[in-house]
């Protein structure tokens, strides 16, 4: 469906190139996706992967920078292309996102009950799932405060309520973090005249999770509670959670700074594995998934790519927010799109599975597609 619909971007903007007209945020963004494609790519031609020991990165890069490069031409040629299109068209966008988070839900809930017990899992890791899950609830989100759809209110209260049920259900603890906090954010921004009611009611909220929390869901309890001592334990106990990733940071930076031109993935492996066992007492955990990647986008990127492949990276980020807010229908696009590229980012590496590039992709065509739709709600 990726390839297709990217196909047909291209062969219509092919057909219509003599009355498409680009604006800056726009072949800015483009150029931005390409160079991090290329970047991943040129780096898997640097460093072919040994056929005797295949690691994640060398399978997951080259597919993501594929991914991008494509993303580039569609994120070039959609917006002039969807300014051609009459805006009363694009109120289907609104019905087709609430029922593409219908069908997503009612889907996570029958494999979670019917398929796989514990944490849920949609065909995914539980992060990535959660992660997914939360992006495309948060679009949902901006998508009904841009168009007026009868019912707005108790569909919008409903998404909250059965997307916070999702990520409770995924044990995912950025995402059950970060999720609540962007919609604090956002309705501090909508109604800026009412902070104290606001914050009065983010507090109340804050205390009926806790204690759903508590009630219903004692497993989580015990991970969010986990969270602190890891934190505080980590100096005596690394084994951990939360405490492989700071060993993971910690080594990954210093692997930089020998290598700032990159590397490839055996050799980060061989060279983390040495530092794990001088600077963090052999931490098992960290040893055991740096295989894997490192579990923060920028360090997993200049790690392998290098000291460019990071500044690609970061241009990437302030060219997404430009062209955000450049726009946004609703003020709390920021919060609502680009915060959870960056901050899940800082806790996992995205740009490593072809699932999320194409959820990013989607994502930042949808939301173009509502830049004309309808004006901010009041």
């Amino acid at each position: 469906m990726f390839y297709l619909s990217s196909v047909m971007t291209l062969i219509y903007a092919i057909a219509n190139r003599k009355s498409l007209s680009f604006k800056s945020e726009e072949i800015i963004l483009a150029l931005t996706f390409f160079l991090l494609g290329a970047s991943q790519l040129i780096w898997s031609y640097r460093f072919p992967a040994d056929p005797e020991q295949v690691y994640m990165a060398d399978i997951g890069y080259p597919r993501s920078g594929t991914y991008l490069i494509i993303g580039a031409l569609v994120m070039l040629f959609l917006p002039p292309l969807l300014r051609k299109i009459p805006v009363q068209h694009k109120v289907i966008i609104g019905y087709a996102m609430v029922i593409g988070f219908l069908f997503l839900t009612l889907y996570a809930l029958h494999y979670h009950f019917f398929i796989s017990a514990g944490r849920l899992r949609i065909k995914n890791s539980a992060t990535l799932s959660a992660y997914l899950y939360t992006m495309y609830s948060l679009l949902t989100l901006y998508t009904l405060f841009c168009l007026k759809i009868k019912y707005r209110r108790y569909i919008i209260g409903g998404v909250i309520l059965a997307s916070l049920w999702i990520i409770i259900l995924t044990e995912t603890r950025s995402a059950l973090l970060l999720y609540p906090a962007i919609l604090c954010c956002c309705l501090l921004s909508h109604y800026r005249r009412l902070k104290k009611e606001v914050l009065g009611i983010c507090f109340i909220s804050l205390l009926a999770g806790i204690v759903i929390i508590r009630s219903t869901f004692p497993a989580l309890e015990g991970r969010l509670t986990e969270t602190v001592s890891e934190i505080a334990d980590y100096q005596h106990d690394n084994n951990t959670s939360l405490g492989s990733r700071l060993s993971m940071w910690h080594t990954g930076i210093e692997e930089i700074i020998m290598h700032p031109g990159g590397v490839s993935t055996q050799q980060r492996v061989d060279i983390i594995s040495q530092l794990m066992h001088e600077k963090e007492k052999g931490n098992p955990e960290g040893l055991r998934n740096i295989v894997y990647h490192l579990h923060n986008d920028l360090i997993d990127t200049i790690s392998l790519q290098g000291v460019v492949g990071g500044i690609v990276l970061l241009t990437l980020y302030i060219a997404m927010i430009i062209y955000i807010q450049r726009k946004a229908v609703v003020k709390a696009a920021t919060a609502l799109i680009a915060a959870p590229v960056i901050l899940f980012g800082l806790s996992d590496t995205l740009f490593i599975h072809d699932r999320f590039i194409i959820m990013f992709i989607s994502i930042l065509a949808i939301f173009t597609a509502l830049s004309s739709a309808a004006k901010q709600p009041h």
